[in-house]
């Protein structure tokens, strides 16, 4: 068995459903393949359990975001046209939202000068 840390930072971007915004939850997926061996030269899994990740400070803390869970799926990717087959892991990041920043400078204040402008209606 040999584990390998590639000193190297990964950046991803998906698309997002801000239908209840900000109470929503996202869902992304980031796939790692290796094309130098195929699946039966080497396997890939995931080198440590799913809640070290989000307790040993694997992340940089967001004030916007939060962790709610990241697990690792192995499986077997096919290339396409060759039919070679490599070995793949999919981590699937779900997140959700922290709401606090958008419910004091959103929120609340609509609320409020809604309420003062029915208010301005019952004055003389």
């Amino acid at each position: 068995e040999i584990t390998w840390v590639p000193p190297s930072i990964a950046q991803s971007s998906c698309a997002m459903n801000v239908r209840y915004f900000p109470y929503d939850e996202q869902s992304c997926n980031i796939t790692f393949v290796t094309l130098a061996c195929t699946s039966d030269l080497l396997g890939m899994t995931s080198p440590i359990e799913e809640a070290l990740y989000t307790e040993a400070g694997a992340f940089y803390r967001s004030t916007e975001w939060g962790i709610k869970s990241i697990p690792a799926i192995p499986h077997l990717w096919r290339l396409p046209g060759t039919g070679e087959v490599f070995s793949a892991v999919t981590y699937q990041f779900n997140l959700y939202r922290k709401p606090l920043f958008y419910e004091v400078t959103l929120l609340i204040p609509m609320v409020l000068l809604t309420g003062l402008s029915l208010l301005a209606f019952y004055l003389p």
